[in-house]
Order: structure tokens, then C-alpha cells, then sequence
């Protein structure tokens, strides 16, 4: 094996590897998105692993920064055209939102 053929080898052993990586912390980063959503109630807990594992593929196909700003984004707010409550919320967010819907 020749010195340019070693060279080539490493490069691609080390592509292999920061690849390897990438997609590991890509998973970790879907892992916890998915504990996220179920701890806000936006998504029901697993039932099994098998689900747990369908909900991170799903998530590694998507941009989690979006995801995760969607998430933070989501906030609860009475649906324009009903009555929002008479107590306003103590969450600035809410707050707001609360405010537009008053009449």
C-alpha cells in the first residue's frame, strides 16, 4: 500500500467518523426533543419502544432547530372566536395572546 493510498484511507476513516458522530448527536438531540413534547403534552407518552424509536426516526428527518423553535413557539392560547377566560394568565406569552383575543 502505497503513502498516498494511507492518506486517502485516514481521510475517509476520519469523514466515516465525524459522519458517525454527526448522526449520533442528531439522534441525541431527537431523543430529547421527543422527551419534550411528551413532557409538554404535545404528544402522548410511548407506549412501547418500538414507538419511541418510529418518533425519533421521524424526528432525525426533519431540521430539529425548527422543530425545537416550533415547540418553544407553542404556546396555549384560547382559539380566536371563543371566549377567552376572565383571569388573565400569569405567563407573559399568554398574557399576550389573551389580550388579542379580548374584546
Amino acid at each position: 500500500m502505497s503513502t498516498a493510498d494511507r492518506i486517502d484511507d485516514k481521510d475517509a476513516l476520519l469523514k466515516q467518523a465525524a459522519d458517525a458522530l454527526d448522526l449520533a448527536q442528531k439522534r441525541e438531540d431527537a431523543t430529547k426533543l421527543a422527551f419534550s413534547m411528551v413532557e409538554r403534552g404535545k404528544i402522548p407518552p410511548f407506549d412501547s419502544y418500538a414507538a419511541f424509536q418510529e418518533k425519533i426516526a421521524s424526528l432525525m428527518e426533519k431540521n430539529l432547530r425548527v422543530v425545537e423553535e416550533a415547540l418553544e413557539l407553542d404556546v396555549d392560547a384560547a382559539p380566536l372566536g371563543k371566549v377567552a377566560a376572565e383571569t388573565i394568565p400569569s405567563d407573559p406569552t399568554a398574557a399576550f395572546f389573551h389580550r388579542l383575543t379580548d374584546d
